[in-house]
């Protein structure tokens, strides 16, 4: 083989692996330039998209649970709780033996040893919602996002005076105090 023919087929090998090279890149998503940047308006919901909505209708009571507990009844004394969830022992919300049931409100539930001087927490859902929570519970906790279902309140006098009737149901007011 002459030498013209020889660099014929080296120039021919390094442009089929340059080419297999370029390939590669481009199925393995190795960057050739400058990564583009995300389109905004890709994540925009269009107006049209809640033209058709309606306001949700509400629950109604008889559909809702609400327990009252000693903030003490939640997690178990130095247990590592996340930050805006509530845990419950499952063994604390045994309504029918550790509760006793509101005459005033329908599906009320108030701790029977609540001290009216300390934090009470208010849970508030669908009952539904709360059976769920319960069959899927792990650990025997029942973990709850605080901002949901959970309103933390100095203690019962402060609680009731975010209570309102609301026709046939019950309103608590929006004032959130949290846990400190």
């Amino acid at each position: 083989m002459n030498t013209m023919a020889l660099l014929k087929y080296c120039i021919v090998l390094i442009a089929v692996l340059i080419i297999v090279l370029l390939a590669l890149a481009v199925m393995t998503g190795f960057p050739l330039g400058e990564p583009e940047s995300p389109d905004p308006s890709e994540h925009h919901i269009p107006p049209e998209y809640w033209a058709n909505a309606s306001p949700a209708t509400p629950i109604p009571e008889s559909e809702m649970i609400t327990i009252i507990l000693a903030e003490s009844t939640l997690s178990a004394p130095g247990q590592d709780t996340p930050t805006g969830i509530v845990e419950i022992p499952l063994s604390r919300l045994n309504l029918s033996s550790r509760f006793m049931k509101s005459d005033e409100y329908e599906n009320w539930y108030l701790e029977t040893d609540l001290d009216t001087g300390k934090s009470v927490v208010l849970i508030r859902m669908p009952q539904t919602v709360y059976e769920r929570h319960i069959a899927m519970s792990k650990n025997a906790t029942v973990s709850l996002p605080e901002t949901s279902f959970c309103r933390i309140y100095q203690n019962l006098s402060d609680l009731n005076a975010h209570i309102q009737r609301d026709g046939e149901g019950v309103r608590v007011l929006p004032d959130y105090g949290g846990r400190e």
